[in-house]
């Protein structure tokens, strides 16, 4: 793990050939991973998509923090990364 994304594996000039030949991948059949033939090591069991039976209870009993609207100046409110995109909730109905 590197601080610096500059020296991260996969951020050189061969990219993601950094990630491949590191030595904690030596076992890994790449062109098996692509082709989607390897199995993988753990499969959870999941009967939904509301089972939540693996995911540690600490994470659930999170509150959820919301920031409240009156703390956004005017110019906070308006801001975007999103330039030119709107949304429609009408257009994604079936």
């Amino acid at each position: 793990m590197q601080r610096d994304p500059k020296k991260r594996l996969g951020s050189s000039n061969v990219d993601a050939t950094d990630i491949i030949e590191h030595a904690f991948f030596r076992n890994i059949n790449w062109v098996d991973l692509r082709a989607q033939k390897t199995k993988p090591p753990y499969k959870p069991v999941v009967n939904g998509p509301e089972d939540v039976r693996n995911i540690d209870k600490m994470f659930l009993d999170e509150k959820v923090k919301e920031t409240p609207e009156q703390s956004m100046t005017g110019s906070e409110k308006t801001k975007t990364n999103f330039k030119g995109f709107t949304y429609n909730q009408e257009t994604l109905k079936r």
